[in-house]
């Protein structure tokens, strides 16, 4: 029961994620801020993972959950390039806040995060491939990654 309500809850509200992350990340951003090179590139990385994750939002519509479900493949939009850009735009976020920061404490917690991401990433290739066997195999090969 708890599962399907935040289910429910982050499929209605899932660019609330988006708006928290930013908030907190531009905070990260412009306390550390220097006007350096690292500055500047970490936060191009952020910038383009944002607009990344925004548009797999988009595409994934309302098959996205919070918990790994298999509701339909989506093959379209970013889907048709990369199995995961939600992930995969995080890390470059993630990438670009730490380049930017350049603070060893941020680089720790991305890296825990990073590993996270990786475990969720193994757990729905397992359940996309047990619901959608070779469909899912096929199109996992046309993909980067």
């Amino acid at each position: 029961m708890l599962v399907k309500f935040v289910d429910r809850f982050v499929n209605r509200y899932r660019y609330l994620e988006v708006i928290i992350t930013f908030i907190i990340y531009s905070f990260l951003f412009f306390y550390f801020w220097e006007f350096a090179f690292n500055n500047f590139l970490g936060f191009f990385l952020f910038f383009v993972g944002l607009i990344f994750w925004i548009k797999s939002l988009r595409d994934i519509g309302s098959s996205f959950s919070a918990s790994a479900k298999a509701k339909k493949l989506v093959m379209t939009g970013m889907y048709s390039k990369f199995r995961h850009p939600i992930y995969y735009s995080r890390i470059l976020m993630d990438i670009g806040l730490v380049i930017s920061t350049l603070k060893i404490w941020i680089f720790l917690i991305i890296f825990v995060i990073f590993l996270i991401q990786l475990v969720r990433i193994r757990r729905e290739e397992k359940i996309l491939i047990k619901r959608f066997g070779k469909k899912y195999l096929k199109y996992k090969k046309r993909t980067l990654f």
